[in-house]
């Protein structure tokens, strides 16, 4: 900063960029963030504001699908309170069978009339039987899996079509699917508006933060990324205020409609990344993104006149053109960005599988559910603050060996059982240290993600990494609710400490990125292995 800052007394008080210079955007991007103009802060700051919004699309269903207890309902008949007495909400879900095999509820509708405060999925789609606990599971976990329908389309979308565009067709379908959930009366409609849902949030979030980061120099993009993950931890409390005030349950998917749509206001003002039209040969549209970029900035900023360098190479990697086809061929010319690419994937399905876990079952894990979310929140606002220092000063790889490591000690402490009265138990309480940690690992692996990847395949590392998260958001939910209700709790925290221990030693493996220009192509990943060592770096 005090070098750039004498670099701009010799330039003089209204001049930043002088014409002529070879610069790269890297260069640029640098002089722009230093400028540091209230209306450049504000327009980055803005590019993660989507994130606000995704806590609340995400967990709709469990404010939304609140299961009913045996005071949720009044009996009207003598039977039936003898049923319910012995049986609690089961009562409603036996049945008469008959010789030919027809069923009749032993309970009729017209003997006992529902007294809950809020309404809810379940009751109004009959959920409410154990049998049907995977299917009201289901409705959560169908998220995921449009995310990753979603993230997989993303890839070509954001490395093809643009930054931008993948982010207006996603926020479009989000808001489109949330609208339609507040007509829903019917469980396998429900379940298509989820994976519409997932499909369309997770092209906006992706798209957004690679957008983020690519508009930035090396040395802020691990404090956007630490704005980036708060704003997630803030939706959390937004999430359950909303909850909170909207007791029908049709309505919450009208109030995710509109927060998606007042979030979304950003995503029209967005200037396409300046590094995707370079990458696409198309210099021009890349100095017009520079220059409205400069626009933003204080002072005066030559863009047209700037030789503008591809990262350093003589004139860019014209001769590249910009297809999936190409981005395959150059995995296997480049195995290294293949493999690092495998150990990111592997480590986001772990990160996604404890995060989401945790976070769907809370209400099995702590006694109140608005209470878990309001810890859950606090944790991940905790582990998103202290992340950006602690990464910092160990750096990338030796940050998220940190953050595993303190994830694998929770997890074993939760196994003992200890009751600390109030319903809580160190079983609770570890896991939401653990949740601490785990969070912090999430929100370090966005960022590591996308310095690693180059800009020619970022859109496709976050789309395949992204995708193997969802995989572990689908199985979370069963991994952690389910094992915990069916074997001893030692059974799913021991797997997920092992899990942790693989990702930390995965992490040996990839190159730190904190001190480093973003690579532009493959060719760079590879020449930025060279001298590499395990316990160490060149």
């Amino acid at each position: 900063y005090n070098e750039y800052k004498s670099y701009l007394s010799s330039m003089g008080p209204e001049t930043y960029i002088k014409g002529g210079e070879n610069l790269s955007v890297d260069d640029l991007l640098y002089r722009f963030a230093l400028s540091w103009s209230p209306l450049y802060i504000f327009y980055v700051m803005m590019l993660s504001i989507y994130w606000l919004s995704s806590p609340f699309t995400v967990y709709l269903p469990v404010f939304a699908g609140i299961k009913p207890t045996n005071e949720s309902f009044k009996c009207l008949t003598e039977t039936c309170e003898a049923l319910r007495i012995a049986n609690g909400t089961e009562a409603l879900c036996m049945e008469h069978t008959f010789p030919n095999n027809t069923k009749e509820p032993v309970i009729k509708p017209r003997e006992y009339s529902w007294q809950m405060d809020r309404t809810s999925f379940v009751v109004d789609l009959e959920l409410y039987c154990k049998r049907n606990d995977a299917d009201v599971t289901l409705v959560s976990s169908m998220y995921f899996v449009g995310a990753l329908i979603g993230l997989l389309i993303s890839g070509y979308l954001l490395d093809n079509i643009g930054r931008k565009k993948g982010c207006i067709m996603g926020a479009t379908l989000a808001m489109v699917a949330s609208f339609i959930g507040t007509f829903c009366r019917n469980y396998e409609f429900l379940l298509i508006i989820r994976v519409l849902q997932g499909m369309g949030n997770f092209v906006v979030i992706t798209g957004a933060y690679v957008l983020l980061l690519e508009i930035l120099p090396a040395k802020l993009r691990n404090f956007a990324n630490g704005y980036s993950m708060i704003l997630w931890a803030m939706g959390y409390p937004l999430a359950a205020l909303i909850s909170y005030l909207i007791p029908t349950w049709n309505y919450l998917f009208l109030a995710s409609t509109i927060l998606i749509a007042i979030v979304s206001v950003s995503i029209i003002f967005m200037i396409e990344s300046p590094r995707y039209f370079i990458i696409c040969g198309d210099y021009e549209a890349a100095k017009a993104s520079l220059e409205r970029l400069a626009g933003m900035a204080r002072g005066k900023f030559d863009i047209q006149s700037v030789n503008l360098q591809d990262d350093g190479k003589e004139g860019g990697d014209k001769a590249r053109s910009q297809s999936i086809g190409q981005q395959l061929k150059e995995f296997l010319r480049h195995p290294v960005m293949l493999g690092e690419l495998v150990i990111q994937m592997f480590t986001w399905f772990v990160s996604a599988l404890s995060f989401y876990g945790f976070n769907f079952g809370w209400s099995s894990i702590l006694p109140d559910i608005y209470i878990g979310y309001l810890l859950a929140s606090i944790g991940e606002l905790i582990a998103y603050v202290a992340a950006v220092p602690v990464i910092h000063a160990l750096g990338r790889r030796c940050g998220m060996i940190v953050f595993f490591g303190g994830a694998i000690v929770s997890y074993l402490i939760a196994i003992l059982d200890v009751d600390l009265g109030g319903g809580y138990t160190l079983e609770s309480i570890s896991c939401l240290v653990g949740l601490v940690f785990v969070s912090a690992a999430f929100g370090g692996i966005y960022l590591y993600t996308a310095e690693l990847a180059p800009t020619s395949h970022r859109g496709m590392f976050f789309a395949l990494c992204s995708s193997s998260a969802r995989i572990g958001s689908f199985l979370g939910p069963y991994a952690i609710g389910y094992l915990f209700d069916i074997t001893h709790k030692a059974i799913p925290l021991g797997i997920l400490a092992f899990l942790c221990a693989l990702c930390a030693l995965g992490m040996l493996f990839l190159v730190e990125t904190g001190d480093r220009k973003i690579p532009d192509v493959a060719a760079e990943v590879t020449e930025r292995r060279k001298g590499f060592k395990i316990f160490g770096s060149a």
